[in-house]
């Protein structure tokens, strides 16, 4: 099924970039582009998806969804974490 092969795709991709690179010895680059990707696809998945309905006023107050606010930290911290990585010691065997 199509669903299968994406989860393919995404293992390939995943493989390749944490053995081809030098990510996995860069403290908090992968876990910071796992959190970036994760909070940007679920920011932009609740744009399609409608307010929960206790959370109708909410969304309409701030212009965003609760899962759009909650996604924010997300996006932040994996941010620093990719900005900072180059920082911290590396971790070769």
């Amino acid at each position: 099924t199509q669903g299968a092969a994406q989860l393919e795709s995404s293992k390939a991709f995943a493989k390749e970039f944490i053995h081809k690179t030098d990510a996995r010895y860069r403290p908090g680059l992968l876990a910071g582009t796992f959190l970036l990707g994760y909070g940007l696809v679920r920011f932009g998945v609740e744009f399609i998806r409608e307010p929960d309905a206790q959370l109708v006023e909410f969304a309409a107050n701030t212009g965003l969804h609760m899962g759009q606010w909650l996604s924010l930290p997300l996006v932040v911290l994996g941010g620093y974490l990719i900005a900072t990585s180059s920082q911290r010691p590396t971790a070769r065997p």
